[in-house]
C-alpha cells in the first residue's frame, strides 16, 4: 500500500476517535444536567432539595468525560503518526 493510502487511513482512524471523544465530551457534559433539571425539586428561592441519585449523576459525568478525554488524547496521537 502506497504511503499516501497509509496516511488516509491513519486520518480517518484519528478522525473516528476524535468524533467520538468530542460526542462523549459534549453528551457527558450536556445531557446529565437536563436530567438533574428536571428531577430537581425547586421550592422557594434559594432553595434546592437535590435528588437522591445525584451522586451518581456525577460519576457518570466523570467517566464519561474521562472517556472523551481519553479518546481524543488517543486520536492525537493517531495523527501525529502521519507522515508528510
Amino acid at each position: 500500500m502506497g504511503q499516501a493510502a497509509e496516511n488516509e487511513q491513519t486520518k480517518l482512524r484519528a478522525a473516528f476517535f476524535n468524533n467520538i471523544g468530542v460526542g462523549s465530551i459534549l453528551g457527558g457534559a450536556v445531557l446529565p444536567w437536563f436530567v438533574l433539571y428536571q428531577t430537581v425539586e425547586w421550592g422557594p428561592p434559594l432553595t434546592i432539595h437535590w435528588p437522591a441519585n445525584t451522586g451518581r449523576l456525577a460519576l457518570t459525568i466523570f467517566v464519561v468525560m474521562m472517556f472523551g478525554l481519553i479518546s481524543r488524547y488517543r486520536a492525537d496521537r493517531i495523527a501525529s503518526r502521519i507522515r508528510i
